[in-house]
C-alpha cells in the first residue's frame, strides 16, 4: 500500500511525501513514482502515527468482556492505536487468571491494541508474582504513592531485571501540591 503526497512531519517540518506501507507498518517515507496498485492519494491530509495512551481505564473500572471490547473500538475511532489499561479494574488485574482473561479477550478484537499493568501489591503487605505476571504477558506493573516503601524497592528490583514499564500512580495528595508531581 502506498500513501500518495500526504503531508509527513520529517526534520521538525510538514512536507508533501509518500509512505510506503507492508503489513501493517510503515516500511519506506519519500519521494517516488510507485504503480501499486493499493494506492490512496493522500493530498492535502495530513498523515500522523496513532496514538499511544499508557493509562487508560476501563468503563465503570469493570474488567468485562464488553467493557474490553469497547474500549478498543472506541479507542480506534479515536485514533488511539495502542491502550495500557490500568490494572484497578473490578476484579483487579493482579493474578494470572484475570490477566490471562483480559489477554484472551483483548487478543480477539480488531480494534486497537490493548496491554495490561498489573497491580504489584493487593494487600500493600506482599508483593504479587510480577515474574509470572511478566510470563503471562503483562505489558507493565502498576503501583501508587502510598504503597509500602519496601514494597516499592521490591517492585524497582523486578523493574530493573525485567526492564518493563512501571506505572506509578498518586494518591498522596500532599504531592500533588505545589507542582512536586503531576498526575
Amino acid at each position: 500500500l502506498v500513501i500518495k503526497n500526504s503531508l509527513v512531519l520529517k526534520d521538525g517540518v510538514f512536507k508533501e511525501l509518500d509512505v510506503r506501507v507492508k503489513d501493517g507498518k510503515i516500511i519506506e517515507i519519500g519521494s517516488f513514482i510507485d504503480d501499486n496498485k493499493q494506492c490512496i492519494d493522500g493530498r492535502g491530509l495530513f498523515l500522523i502515527p496513532g496514538i499511544i495512551d499508557l493509562n487508560v481505564s476501563l468503563k465503570d473500572a469493570i474488567l468485562s468482556d464488553s467493557a474490553i471490547r469497547s474500549l478498543s473500538n472506541k479507542a480506534l475511532r479515536g485514533g488511539v492505536t495502542t491502550v495500557v489499561v490500568d490494572a484497578n479494574t473490578k476484579p483487579v488485574i493482579d493474578n494470572d487468571i484475570r490477566l490471562g482473561y483480559f489477554k484472551s479477550i483483548s487478543n480477539s478484537v480488531d480494534g486497537a491494541n490493548l496491554h495490561c499493568s498489573v497491580l504489584a501489591s493487593s494487600d500493600n503487605e506482599s508483593i504479587n508474582n510480577i515474574a509470572t505476571l511478566y510470563s503471562f504477558g503483562a505489558s507493565g506493573v502498576y503501583i501508587n504513592s502510598s504503597t509500602d516503601n519496601n514494597i516499592i524497592r521490591r517492585v524497582f528490583e523486578y523493574h530493573k531485571m525485567y526492564k518493563n514499564p512501571l506505572f506509578c500512580g498518586v494518591r498522596d495528595k500532599s504531592l500533588t501540591r505545589g507542582g512536586v508531581v503531576n498526575d
